[in-house]
């Protein structure tokens, strides 16, 4: 007699016996490539190096062998590859946030009433005075052509290398007293508003115009 061949089960033309022959296979490979993996990351490791930047660390951006960061009061550059201070710069007040293009970072310090936006360039650190903000709390976002600041439920433009005001757009009005809590990302041409207890937004960043707005109660 011949031999029969196993039952299979055909699907959409496709035998499902060749559907768990062809998972198998996928199966090893990710096996053996997750193997080479794990070989690769396997401990012990070794510090390289440790770098003090103070209370508040947040790793702005890495370019090249530069890592770009901010702490409390401070704005720096680091050495990738050996952990040496290329730069800092040492602000007045708190530092709320902090943004960069392609040749300077824009930090905002918070002092007891209001906000200065200072412009820091990356190559050496040298530091320049940019623009009084009115009330203590804001954030910053940075494309090329444009530097974005959100005041409470304000968002305001500038031209990064003059200063000078392009736009505002009031998004929220609330209590003067109350905190209101935001969130703001730029992306190309548009920029991104998230306000609590009131809406998320999207905004022409040229022009400051609302393209669209989702209310809710958790804008952010």
């Amino acid at each position: 007699m011949k031999p029969v061949a196993p039952p299979s089960i055909c699907l959409r033309g496709v035998h499902l016996l060749n559907i768990i022959r062809f998972a198998s296979i996928t199966f090893l490979i990710l096996a053996a490539v997750a193997g080479i993996a794990q070989s690769m990351i396997k401990p012990p490791f070794h510090r390289e190096w440790t770098y003090w930047a103070g209370p508040g660390l947040e790793v702005l951006s890495i370019r090249g062998e530069t890592i770009f960061f901010k702490s409390y009061s401070t704005v720096g550059a680091v050495d990738i590859a050996n952990g040496r201070t290329r730069w800092t710069r040492q602000l007045t007040g708190y530092v709320e946030g902090a943004a960069m293009n392609a040749d300077h970072a824009f930090a905002i310090a918070r002092n007891d009433n209001s906000s200065r936006l200072w412009k820091i360039n990356l190559s050496d650190g040298s530091l320049s005075f940019f623009k009084t903000i009115a009330t203590a709390g804001a954030e910053v976002a940075v494309s090329e052509n444009r530097v974005l600041v959100l005041e409470r439920g304000t968002l305001m433009c500038f031209d990064p290398t003059t200063g000078n005001d392009l736009w505002s757009t009031v998004l929220y009005k609330g209590d003067e007293e109350r905190t209101v809590l935001t969130c703001l990302v730029a992306d190309g041409e548009k920029a991104y508003v998230g306000i609590a207890e009131d809406a998320f937004y999207c905004l022409d960043s040229a022009s400051g115009k609302v393209l669209w707005s989702e209310p809710g109660k958790y804008g952010m």
